[in-house]
Formats: structure tokens, C-alpha cells, sequence
């Protein structure tokens, strides 16, 4: 199964050193995906054409988006997440695209 999810790549300083990590703590995801941040899931965004997708993005809820993050948790038995703490309505805004 392909998954669509609308994210957010990581760029800048600390690229290297969250890559470092998933490299070695989850190795399937680092393979398949950069770095990221999922902003919707897949199932939040189902049946909306790419191009309303990209209008909506474009136009969104805010033109800069910043999140802090606690501590990283597995999931899954294998992979790792971290939560955002803080930035929750900018995120819940980007959610509401569909």
C-alpha cells in the first residue's frame, strides 16, 4: 500500500543527526522516507485531488509553521515518533485542509 500523507521534510542543522538515529532505530522507515513531519494522514486527505491539495497548501493556514517536540517514543515495535508539545494549533489548522 502506498501511503499519501501531507508532510513537511526536515531541512537545515539538525538533518544529519535525526537521520543518524533512524538509520539505526528505524531502519525501513529511513529507507522508504526522509525525514519529516506528517501534517495530515493519509485517510485525512483521501479523495481530495492533488491539485486542491496543492491550492489549499499554497493559500493555507499559515505561511510559517513552528512546532516543539518532546521526547521521542517507539511505535509499532519498531519505529520511533515524537510528538509536537507545543505549535498544536498551527498544526490542527493544517489538519482541517480537508
Amino acid at each position: 500500500m502506498i501511503r499519501r500523507p501531507l508532510t513537511l521534510l526536515l531541512a537545515g542543522e539538525p538533518v544529519a543527526a535525526v537521520e543518524a538515529v533512524r538509520r539505526v532505530v528505524d531502519p525501513e522507515p529511513f529507507r522508504l522516507i526522509p525525514a519529516h513531519v506528517a501534517l495530515c494522514r493519509e485517510e485525512e486527505i483521501a479523495g481530495i485531488p492533488v491539485e486542491v491539495l496543492e491550492a489549499r497548501v499554497a493559500n493555507g493556514p499559515a505561511r510559517r509553521l513552528t512546532l516543539d517536540f518532546g521526547r521521542a517514543e517507539m511505535f509499532d515495535g519498531h519505529g520511533i515518533q515524537v510528538r509536537s508539545v507545543a505549535g498544536g494549533a498551527d498544526s490542527q489548522a493544517w489538519r482541517k485542509l480537508g
